[in-house]
């Protein structure tokens, strides 16, 4: 009974924070597309294609993932029920409560068993190197903690991760 109205809570929380169009007869949406983003909007010189390679936002539906377990660039709603990631260069970054902060070659994380789906347009180009990823992959927890629910999740790194790959001609010092 607890544990149903807690999971109503938060999908009520979720569905009104992500909504708020309907009650003033508008959208919330920055002219990046984007919810509530509190910083100048980058997106439109991470937009050109002769900046590098593509980079692209991806979801994996969080339930599945869940099953049996308990416990000034683009960027994307941070409360979202699904888990997010970011495909670069045919690499696929992400964050997880459980295991860490990892990179993949192949495909996201239980992409297998759950359904996973990549937008169809960039967010961005950028012309770092997978390296350069996989290092800011290895030390992200150093610089930016361990994974909190609603500080610090899955969404926070993607976005971080859009940030880097947009906003770095080189790879950034902490990453090193």
């Amino acid at each position: 009974m607890k544990v149903t109205f807690l999971l109503t809570l938060l999908v009520l929380v979720v569905l009104v924070t992500n909504s708020f169009g309907w009650l003033w007869r508008r959208s919330r949406r920055n002219r990046c597309g984007t919810w509530l983003r509190h910083r100048p909007c980058t997106a439109a010189k991470c937009s050109d294609p002769s900046r590098g390679k593509p980079f692209y936002f991806g979801t994996t539906r969080l339930f599945c993932m869940a099953k049996g377990k308990r416990g000034s660039s683009p960027s994307r709603p941070t409360w979202a029920l699904k888990h997010r990631w970011i495909e670069y260069n045919g690499h696929f970054f992400e964050r997880l409560k459980n295991g860490g902060d990892i990179f993949s070659s192949n495909a996201p994380k239980d992409s297998n068993k759950c359904s996973s789906s990549r937008e169809s347009r960039p967010a961005g180009y950028s012309s770092l190197s997978i390296d350069c990823m996989k290092r800011c992959t290895n030390k992200y927890r150093q610089r930016y903690g361990g994974y909190r629910l609603l500080s610090n999740n899955c969404h926070h790194f993607a976005n971080r991760f859009s940030d880097i790959l947009c906003s770095s001609s080189s790879c950034p010092s902490w990453c090193a």
